[in-house]
């Protein structure tokens, strides 16, 4: 069990765990790649978003500041499901990694955005060809 350290949030590598605040919800650092600079991003990881609307990402001032886990979050992925078609709130694999099915914020064009899991990138339309679906995931926060 490591201490989390306070660090700005681009000094945070993508697909971190991070909290706001000790004792608060636990997320995901996520990147996405823009035309002139990165944009950095909230993934709600725990607790487990109930709604669709909870899902959304949060976009970040680059200089706020966040504890840092300095790992990548804990994720139990749990049985894959019969369906291969995921949800908002879902983890699912395809062929090209396993991806977190999230709503995008209101000023994105495109309603729903992937997260890889493995690098905290978003990527596009990967929920097209999904090959498992784990609609029952957590996190394992007993080593935290």
């Amino acid at each position: 069990m490591t201490t989390p350290t306070r660090r700005k949030v681009h000094q945070i590598a993508a697909g971190t765990l991070v909290q706001r605040d000790s004792g608060g919800p636990y997320f995901m650092k996520a990147e996405r790649e823009g035309k002139e600079y990165v944009h950095h991003y909230l993934v709600r990881l725990h607790p487990r978003p109930a709604t669709e609307d909870e899902t959304t990402v949060v976009y970040l001032d680059p200089d706020e500041d966040l504890l840092d886990h300095a790992a990548p979050p804990p994720l139990v992925v749990g049985p894959a499901a019969d369906d291969a078609r995921p949800a908002c709130g879902d983890v699912f694999a395809n062929g090209r990694g396993t991806f977190l099915m999230v709503k995008d914020t209101a000023k994105s064009q495109k309603h729903f955005a992937f997260v890889d899991i493995a690098s905290g990138r978003f990527s596009r339309r990967e929920d097209r060809g999904a090959l498992r679906v784990h609609a029952a995931w957590s996190l394992d926060l007993g080593g935290l």
